[in-house]
């Protein structure tokens, strides 16, 4: 294989972004070595991929992230599906599930609770209960305590 920028790999599949932005994926079936079902959104400008153990999650130039694998490791994204169609800047895994960092500063995670693919459905479960238990302004409130970042 020529023109490989960069390679990624899972436990048993390797992807690689070729200088046109183009991904080529081999090995093991269900550990990301087949892309075919996303082929045509990985055919070029793709800039950045991240590997879990068993998927693989691909930015495009235009922030969009593409995702294939195994679904239990992160490879099914179709939950959060409406938060990753642009202003993705940057994707890290975990050994079963992604965090993207979004433009605007947000981070959107998916795959296995048990590796951290559930931050949106704990920062939602932690508002709602803390508005009823709290006033919530005292948490954007700096005390001798806390640092501002």
């Amino acid at each position: 294989m020529e023109g490989v920028a960069q390679v990624y790999g899972t436990c048993g599949a390797f992807a690689a972004i070729k200088a046109d932005g183009s991904v080529v994926t081999w090995g093991h079936a269900h550990q990301g070595g087949d892309s075919s079902a996303v082929a045509p959104l990985l055919a070029d400008g793709v800039v950045q991929v991240c590997g879990t153990e068993g998927a693989f999650a691909g930015i495009k130039a235009n922030g969009r992230v593409v995702t294939w694998g195994n679904a239990e490791y992160g490879g099914d994204s179709s939950a959060v599906a409406p938060l990753l169609t642009e202003g993705v800047v940057q994707v890290c895994g975990t050994a079963g599930a992604f965090a993207a960092i979004k433009a605007n500063g947000r981070v959107v995670t998916w795959g296995n609770a048990e590796f951290g693919g559930i931050l949106q459905r704990l920062l939602l479960f932690s508002r709602r209960a803390l508005s009823k238990s709290l006033d919530l302004s005292v948490l954007s409130r700096p005390s001798k305590r806390t640092a501002v970042l």
